[in-house]
Order: C-alpha cells, then sequence, then structure tokens
C-alpha cells in the first residue's frame, strides 16, 4: 500500500520514537484526509489480522464476515487511536513476524486482549495461532508502575499509615485493563505482617473500553444492514454485542469484583483445594487491595502427569460441577478461566494440590430452576429426544416461544442431533453444541447462561492441556454419583413420598423419576452394546436371580426393584469391562 511507503518515510525522519511517529501520523492524516486516512489505517491493521489467520479451519465460512467486521470496527476509532495504534506497529522492526504483531495489536485493544485470552486454548487452532495467543494470558506490564503508585497513595490517605502498608514500585502482571503491584502491609487484629496485591485500573482504560464500546454499537448497525450477505441465519447479534458490552462494563467495576471475591471466599471456603484472593478494608472503587497469591499459572507450573490430571479434576469439579450442583439458589461461578487466571498454589499438608481462581470480574450466577432445566435439557440430550429438549430451553430461554416459534425450534434442533460434529461430541459438549447451535436460529439465552457457555469452552482448551485424556463426562458422572449416594436416604423416603419426589429437592437436581428413565436408557444402550456379555453373566447367574425374584413381597416394592436393578446393571458393567 501507498500508506505504507509513507509511514516507513515517516520513521526514518523521526527515528522510531513512538512519540514522534504518532505526531507524524496525525500529520499526514490531515494531509491526506480523516476518511481517506481511515480507511487505508484500518485496512493496513486489519490485515496484520488476517495475516495471523486467527479462526480455525472449522470456522472458514465465517472469515469474510471477521474480516469485515475487524476492518470496520478498527476504522471507526478516533483518530488519535489509530495514529497511536500505528505508530506502535511502525515502531517494531520490520522482519517482525504476523504472530508477534497481532499480539501487541492485541494488547493495545481491550476488547480483542479479552478475546484473544478466551480462544487462546483453543485446541482446534492452528499451534502458531495458539502459541501467540497465549502470550496475551501473561500481560506486558508496560504501564508505568509510579503512575499507579501516586494514585493508590493518594486515594489511601491515612489508611497508608494506619495499616503500614508498603508498596513494591514494580509492577507483578498486567491483563487487559488492570495491573497488579505487590505491597506488604500490618493486620491490625494480629499485628502480623501480610503480603497482598492491588490491582488498579491502567490509565485511560475506560476512555479506551468507552471508545471500543462505541464502535461495537456501530459495528452492530453495519451487520444489520449486511446481514444478508453474512451465514447469520437468525443470530441476535445484537444482543451478543450488548452482553459484550456489559461485560467489559464489568472488567471497570472494582468494587464489583471485590463483592464477587468475598461471594466466591464464602462459596469455596470448605474447599480445601481451591484458594480464593480476599479483599482487606482498605479496597476502594479505584483499585482492589487482596491477599497475595504465591503461585504460577496452573499449566505452567505443574510437570508430572499425574500433577496435571489431579489439577484437571479439581479445577474442573470446581467450575463448572460446583456452581451446577450447588445447594445454594444462585450460586457464584467464575466466568473467565482462562490460564492466566487458574494458578497453582503448592499443596495441602496432605499432599492435595491447591488451585487459585484468579480475577473475579467476570462472574454470572446460576438460578436453580435453570439448573433444573439444564438437567432435563441434558436428559433430552442423552434420548435425543427433541420434545424434552425444547420443553427445558422455554425454562432457560430470555423469552419462550410462540407455537409457530417452537415448530421452528424443534427442526432446529432435529438438524442438530443429525450433524456429524454433534454424532461424535461427549455427552457435555452436544449440550453446548446445541446451545450454539439454536443461537443461530434465533434462540436467545440469559446472559448468565451465555457466560457459562464461554466459561464452559475456554476452559475446555486448559483442561486439554493439562490432561489430554480428561473426560468431562466422567467427571459430572463421578460427581452426580457421589451426590447420589449421599442422597440416597432421602430418596428411599420418596419413594414412600411420591409427593416430595421434586428434582429442586437433591443436589443433584435428580428425581426417583429422572434416575429410572436414565437407568433405563443406560440400560438399552448397554444391551445394545453388549448382549453377549449379558447372556454369559445370566447363565452364570441363573440360580441367584431365581432365587431372588421368587422372595415373597419383599422385591415387589418399587424400591427394591430399583435398588436390584442398579445392582446387577454394576454387575454387568464390571463383566463388561472385564471382557
Amino acid at each position: 500500500m501507498e500508506i505504507l511507503d509513507k509511514l516507513h518515510k515517516i520513521r526514518a525522519i523521526f527515528g522510531g520514537s513512538r512519540a514522534g511517529l504518532e505526531s507524524g501520523i496525525m500529520a499526514l492524516a490531515g494531509n491526506m484526509g480523516e476518511a481517506l486516512f481511515r480507511d487505508e489505517a484500518a485496512g493496513i491493521l486489519a490485515d496484520i489480522i488476517d495475516r495471523a489467520k486467527i479462526l480455525p479451519d472449522a470456522y472458514r465460512s465465517y472469515r469474510p464476515m471477521v474480516q469485515d467486521g475487524i476492518l470496520f470496527f478498527i476504522s471507526k476509532l478516533p483518530l488519535k487511536r489509530l495514529a497511536g495504534l500505528l505508530a506502535h506497529q511502525v515502531s517494531m522492526d520490520e522482519n517482525v513476524d504476523a504472530g508477534k504483531r497481532l499480539v501487541e495489536f492485541a494488547k493495545q485493544v481491550p476488547t480483542f486482549q479479552k478475546l484473544g485470552q478466551m480462544i487462546a486454548r483453543n485446541r482446534h487452532m492452528d499451534p502458531r495461532v495458539r502459541d501467540w495467543l497465549v502470550q496475551l494470558e501473561n500481560g506486558s506490564c508496560e504501564t508505568d508502575a509510579e503512575d499507579l503508585c501516586r494514585m493508590i497513595e493518594e486515594t489511601l490517605g491515612p489508611d497508608q499509615e494506619r495499616f503500614r502498608i508498603r508498596m513494591d514500585r514494580t509492577l507483578l502482571s498486567e491483563a487487559s485493563v488492570g495491573a497488579v503491584l505487590p505491597f506488604t502491609w500490618k493486620e491490625q487484629e494480629s499485628g502480623l505482617e501480610r503480603e497482598g496485591v492491588f490491582k488498579a485500573l491502567k490509565p485511560e482504560i475506560d476512555v479506551r473500553l468507552e471508545e471500543e464500546m462505541a464502535a461495537l454499537d456501530l459495528l452492530t448497525e453495519y451487520f444489520e444492514e449486511r446481514r444478508h450477505l453474512y451465514p447469520f441465519g437468525e443470530f441476535r447479534f445484537r444482543e451478543l454485542f450488548e452482553d459484550v458490552k456489559a461485560a467489559l462494563r464489568e472488567e471497570l467495576d472494582l468494587s464489583g469484583e471485590q463483592a464477587n471475591l468475598l461471594l466466591a471466599n464464602q462459596f469455596y471456603k470448605k474447599n480445601k483445594e481451591i484458594l480464593v484472593p480476599t479483599p482487606t478494608a482498605f479496597s476502594s472503587r479505584h483499585f482492589t487491595a487482596m491477599s497475595r497469591v504465591d503461585g504460577t499459572k496452573v499449566n505452567d507450573a505443574l510437570v508430572l502427569p499425574e500433577d496435571r490430571k489431579q489439577a484437571a479434576e479439581i479445577i474442573f469439579r470446581a467450575i463448572v460441577c460446583r456452581p451446577l450442583f450447588s445447594s445454594e439458589d444462585f450460586p457464584i461461578f467464575h466466568g473467565d478461566p482462562h490460564a492466566g487466571n487458574i494458578f497453582s498454589a503448592g499443596r495441602e499438608d496432605s499432599g492435595t494440590l491447591r488451585i487459585a481462581l484468579l480475577d473475579w470480574s467476570q462472574t454470572g450466577r446460576l438460578a436453580k430452576r435453570w439448573r433444573v432445566s439444564i438437567l432435563k435439557f441434558i436428559q433430552g440430550v442423552i434420548r435425543d429426544d427433541e420434545e424434552t429438549i425444547c420443553r427445558a430451553l422455554d425454562a432457560f430461554t430470555v423469552e419462550s416461544p410462540e407455537s409457530a416459534r417452537n415448530a421452528e425450534v424443534s427442526r432446529a434442533v432435529g438438524k442438530v442431533i443429525s450433524l456429524p460434529e454433534y454424532r461424535k461430541a461427549s455427552l457435555i459438549k452436544k449440550v453446548f453444541i446445541m446451545m450454539e447451535r439454536l443461537s443461530f436460529h434465533g434462540v436467545r439465552f440469559h446472559k448468565d447462561l451465555l457466560l457459562f457457555r464461554k466459561s464452559f469452552f475456554t476452559l475446555d482448551g486448559l483442561l486439554h492441556d493439562l490432561d489430554p485424556d480428561f473426560n468431562m463426562d466422567h467427571a459430572v458422572m463421578a460427581y452426580i454419583r457421589d451426590l447420589l449416594i449421599a442422597e440416597l436416604p432421602r430418596r428411599i423416603a420418596a419413594l414412600l413420598i411420591p409427593i416430595s419426589d421434586a428434582p429442586e429437592k437433591y443436589r443433584s437436581l435428580l428425581s426417583n423419576k429422572d434416575l429410572q428413565m436414565l437407568l433405563l436408557c443406560h440400560a438399552v444402550e448397554f444391551i445394545r452394546k453388549n448382549t453377549h456379555v449379558i447372556r454369559e453373566f445370566m447363565e452364570k447367574h441363573t440360580g441367584t436371580i431365581n432365587a431372588l425374584f421368587c422372595l415373597p413381597k419383599i422385591f415387589s416394592s418399587r424400591t427394591a426393584k430399583v435398588l436390584l436393578g442398579l445392582y446387577y446393571l454394576y454387575r454387568m458393567r464390571d463383566a463388561a469391562a472385564e471382557a
């Protein structure tokens, strides 16, 4: 492009100084005319992203849409931002590859940095691109630490001496919107010196995010006008962008994160495997002061395969199973579990790994009624039952569709069930694939459920990195099994008083009726796959089975039949495993 030649000439004139380059680029924009400059500058920056080819081949049909969207988004940023982004790129060595340029660009645009962190562990992505994006998890520590220290000291006022706060004036880490500074302080109750960290917003980050959110508003209108050119279907991207903007605003709300930290501490207080930083009394809306976690990114800290397997199990149970099967009505869950937010924090005296969950700016709540419907949804997925899936959808979508809409959604469910990608997926992934595909047919899920889905896919790549053999289905079933054992007395009582047998009465969210249906489905599938094993088992145990079923009345009760069925199902499963 002609503009590239001009930019290189500017660099030669100003000697590569960022400030000089930015000033020269602004002068160039004045000479060219703002409209022409915007188009050319946005084209250069969009080309940097396009050359990196960050979208996996599975999403190749969306590449034109993404490329157009990025080009439009960049072109709508303020002129000074565009000049700064170009100056940063021109100041780099001409031989720097596309991946390095992509990472440096993303660090200057918080929206893109957050997106890069979310997709960095996507296992279907080109390994080169993954290696580039993983760098976004670590931050760059480019913010001036002295500026942050002055702001913190001014805000602390008398509390600095009251709590004997001493700051280390070196950044510990930096994220998309905040930077972290270590400090020590004296706890007044015990008089002990404690280590902590300040998480403070980066200078002008609120201005940058507001600029990017304004560009997102314009991008929404742009896509609405060009909907017919892209494979949108009925996808509700206007609502999606509103959710993205809400998530960005949550990143700026440090007071909200402090409240989330207190809730998370309460939620995990009995779990010795999970550590959550605790906010201090001198936190403010300008910064969060919290206990320091000594540790390293979990996938970097752990080397031994058995440690990585254990960590994957702990993380999955804590972030997915714990909130999904909580006894609370509105349990909290971590909405941004990328690798930069999950640390290994050493071991308990028992030898158990401790996992630290950091950055609680993005969190959601899973209402119990939604979770009951999610379990119904899962049952429908297990049975490929369109009617059950659609009934469950009504409970956790934003609006219940009318009858005509229901028929359309039912057809969409049928299409998803027939997809090869869906048929090959594990049970848990089928659930989220179903949600993803239905969103393209106009089904709009509640914001917290979308965040939970995003959290799941962010976590999926990290778990695969830790343990390529980790099986989410097995982990969920093991968690439910433990809950069912604990619930057994209540379940037996419910068999005597059927009116008390409601899913929400159990942490597993499964009624006895649900269990019987799942047991039947499991038995049918088992029989289909293991006919020869069952025949051999029945021949071997014919006498015992006949004797048991001939006992008078004892085994006529519903309870005994269910228990006996479970017993023999597990015995047959063991026989199949041995075979």
